[in-house]
């Protein structure tokens, strides 16, 4: 009523114009508060991410607004994701150096307790050399992974025959193959040329083919065959190892997950591999699926597109 007042007072001949100007003052009030609700609700949201919470979207929010909403609210939610995925890189990461460093202090401390032979320090710096060369292998693939999550890392690409590769690879483990007698036979379906990056595929292929040896029980099978269907080069990596649950399958491509931690720790894996193996897949434009059922054993598939 002040106001009312205060302009029939300014203009008490006109009377209607008092009225009118009154009247675009409540209707500029009215729609300042439609255009700035909505904006008040964002900032509610805001408030609420800030807390650690997004709740749900106001039911009288308009429909562009409630995307620009809604597309805060995922951001918040996939920002939260991948703070709780580092948080979990960084203990994995601090577990996997912890124990290889346990080891390394563990020997040396008991070979310095007494006098000791020849042979028997021999033995302690050897167990060192291999803690050592773990660590060593774990920094250079978080490093390679780092490399990968930042693009930069440069494919050297040229032609090479796949075939020839995975018997080089093979080749490399025979002894290991030996050790434990298992039976190892393979198939290859010629020529299998392929236009990649062979030192990175070399990596992922011997990570698979590693993973099977280590995982398959002395007097077990492994088989590998090459094919291509056309379209793609395919490698198949078969053995007779413990198998994997269903709801692991899909897991195991993730940085540091394992089946079996302790099996995997006394193998010497760190959870890396498959990682590596599956990004190196992937950036050659292929695939890496796994089939498995426990107790009978896996079988990788590796595709390459031609």
């Amino acid at each position: 009523m002040g106001l009312v007042s205060s302009l029939l007072v300014l203009y008490p001949s006109h009377y209607g114009i008092a009225l009118f100007i009154l009247g675009m003052l409540l209707i500029a009030f009215l729609i300042s508060g439609i255009f700035t609700r909505p904006f008040v609700e964002i900032l509610k949201r805001i408030d609420l991410m800030k807390a650690g919470t997004t709740g749900s979207v106001p039911d009288n929010v308009p429909e562009e607004l409630e995307g620009i909403i809604r597309a805060f609210m995922e951001i918040h939610e996939d920002n939260l994701r991948q703070i709780e995925s580092h948080r979990r890189f960084t203990s994995d990461v601090a577990h996997e150096i912890r124990s290889p460093l346990t080891a390394l202090r563990g020997s040396i401390e008991v070979a310095l307790r007494r006098q000791r032979s020849s042979e028997e320090y021999r033995d302690v710096l050897q167990r060192s050399l291999d803690e050592v060369k773990r660590l060593q292998g774990i920094a250079e693939n978080l490093l390679l992974l780092s490399r990968a999550d930042y693009k930069i890392i440069e494919m050297r690409k040229d032609w090479f025959d796949v075939n020839e590769l995975v018997q080089e690879i093979i080749d490399r483990m025979r002894n290991l193959i030996g050790r434990k007698g298992i039976l190892f036979s393979e198939e290859y379906q010629e020529p299998l040329e392929y236009f990649g990056d062979r030192v990175f595929i070399d990596q992922a292929i011997t990570n698979v083919i590693d993973n099977a040896i280590k995982y398959t029980p002395e007097g077990g099978k492994i088989e590998v065959r090459t094919s291509t269907d056309g379209h793609s080069i395919i490698l198949t990596i078969t053995d007779t190892g413990p198998g994997i649950p269903e709801e692991e399958q899909e897991k195991i491509f993730q940085r540091f997950y394992r089946v079996d931690r302790a099996r995997a720790r006394t193998s010497g894996g760190a959870g890396l591999g498959l990682a590596i193996t599956k990004w190196i897949i992937q950036s050659h434009g292929g695939k890496i699926a796994v089939e498995s059922t426990p107790g009978e054993g896996t079988t990788f598939v590796i595709a390459f597109p031609v």
